[in-house]
């Protein structure tokens, strides 16, 4: 284990490799770069803090920089990154053993297992467009309960219906928008 970490720390770069061309690089810092939110929400769901993330996201992000030259380009860099920060949570939790609300090893692991969840931004995307095709009516509803955050029994006053069918209403809205945004999710997968 030490000697993977100490491998993945960068400690010593490789030469000859086509990285010293600025295509290359190029290419290299345009992976890195579009990568950083999946790999910070990889981190902060192994850490579970997002200060710490962002620490450990730097030190990733140093240790791809240094192993530059050994990635491929043309091969899965995603995996490649994911894997690089899966290690530098391992020695950033090693050096921070003493605190009592660390997730040990096999907790890590398992988290780390998991498959990849999809971004939020994407569900934000989908959520836009669902409701923008749900009727006035609808989008009324939602922006009283909602927006202001009116109580349900405030809604039936205002609306002189039944604190049931609004309820009722409530639920039928949030299922409809839940069945368009796994469409919209399907479909852009």
């Amino acid at each position: 284990m030490q000697d993977v970490l100490l491998e993945l720390g960068g400690l010593a770069m490789s030469s000859g490799t086509d990285f010293d061309t600025a295509a290359a690089r190029e290419a290299f810092v345009q992976l890195l770069t579009s990568e950083q939110t999946r790999l910070f929400r990889y981190i902060v769901m192994l850490l579970g803090d997002v200060n710490d993330a962002n620490n450990v996201l730097q030190q990733t992000n140093l240790v791809l920089w240094r192993k530059a030259d050994e990635f491929t380009l043309g091969t899965d860099f995603h995996h490649w990154a994911k894997k690089v920060g899966y290690y530098q949570t391992l020695a950033f939790l090693r050096d921070k053993k003493r605190d009592k609300h660390v997730f040990d090893d096999a907790l890590l692991e398992q988290l780390a297992s998991r498959p990849d969840t999809i971004d939020d931004d994407e569900r934000h995307v989908a959520l836009r467009h669902c409701i923008g095709t749900i009727s006035r009516d609808s989008l009324a509803l939602l922006q009283q309960r909602y927006g202001p955050g009116m109580s349900i029994c405030e809604i039936a006053q205002a609306q002189h219906k039944s604190e049931s069918a609004i309820k009722m209403a409530l639920m039928r809205i949030r299922q409809s928008l839940v069945h368009c945004i796994e469409g919209q999710l399907e479909a852009a997968s």
